[in-house]
């Protein structure tokens, strides 16, 4: 079973928000949750978002908006890894 079947857009949306948590407070990762902390690394024009809270679960992105979503953007950059 692929590792995000059936999970629902907030699960993994909190997914990053814990590897980020985790890896700023220094403990140990699980091998997706580098994965994940290192492509947000990579984008720190996130991360003052991500650490705002449960803002960022419940975001929408929608066209009409203008809004780039960085959740498909990073989901991106971990799918090319």
């Amino acid at each position: 079973m692929p590792i995000f079947a059936g999970r629902s857009r907030e699960e993994m949306r909190r997914m990053y928000l814990e590897a980020w948590r985790k890896f700023s407070a220094r403990t140990p990762l699980e091998p997706l949750e580098a994965q994940l902390a290192a492509v947000i690394a990579e984008h720190p024009e996130y991360i003052t978002w991500l650490e705002s809270g449960e803002t960022p679960l419940g975001a929408e992105f929608t066209p009409e908006g203008g809004r780039e979503n960085p959740f498909l953007h990073m989901g991106l950059h971990l799918a090319i890894r």
